[in-house]
């Protein structure tokens, strides 16, 4: 009888296992306490998708959260663009003016608040 047949995890085994019983009486084989995992092989994820639009969107989405890509999100407008240095935050020179002048009359308002 092999015991890894029907194991969720093929990639790691340990060192020790032990029969346990569960309130309804059935046993299961689990690790010990102090069982110690070894690791078979590397796990591997496996993508499955429906269609390649999910596809490239769920690729999209990991360029755009990957701090190393140089696809960034324009921090003032909000839309997508490829940044030319690594610590490009705005996608044009526009936004960039634009959010500066927003910054500077809400800090502008604030400085007015606290002054009454």
């Amino acid at each position: 009888m092999n015991l890894f047949e029907k194991t969720s995890s093929h990639w790691v085994r340990y060192d020790k296992y032990e029969w346990r019983e569960d309130d309804k009486g059935r046993l299961y084989i689990t690790p010990t306490e102090k069982a110690k995992p070894e690791l078979l092989e590397k796990p591997t994820i496996v993508w499955d998708f429906h269609s390649l639009l999910l596809a490239i969107q769920m690729m999209f989405s990991f360029m755009l959260t990957d701090q190393k890509s140089s696809m960034k999100v324009c921090k003032y407008c909000g839309k997508v663009f490829l940044a030319s240095r690594p610590n490009t935050v705005f996608c044009s020179g526009q936004c960039k003016n634009q959010y500066k002048v927003y910054k500077s009359r809400a800090n502008g308002r604030k400085a007015d608040l606290t002054d009454e």
